[in-house]
């Protein structure tokens, strides 16, 4: 997350760009996006941020987040596990 917020900040990233499509996808909260650094990113300063790149004042910004909300991060992803197994007991890919 750190090293995102470095890169948005950078002008330089930007020039010649015309428009920014970010996908996110992470743990967070009502509010907030966590990192495997374990650090967050309130989402209205991400927000902020990309609104406030000067190279990019006028252009489309579409940010797209997925983040689970709730403290227990794997139980959807077990359920589709279990719910995946094929008759061999071999978990399918999804």
């Amino acid at each position: 997350m750190r090293k995102l917020r470095t890169w948005l900040a950078d002008e330089e990233n930007h020039h010649g760009n015309s428009m920014v499509v970010m996908v996110v996808i992470s743990h967070g909260n009502e509010t907030k996006l966590f990192s495997v650094d374990g650090d967050g990113w309130e989402i209205k300063d991400l927000q902020g941020t990309l609104c406030d790149i000067e190279a990019l004042m006028g252009c489309p910004k579409l940010l797209f987040l997925q983040a689970c909300r709730g403290g227990n991060h794997h139980s959807l992803l077990t359920e589709l596990l279990v719910a995946t197994r094929n008759p061999t007991g071999r978990t399918s890919c999804l």
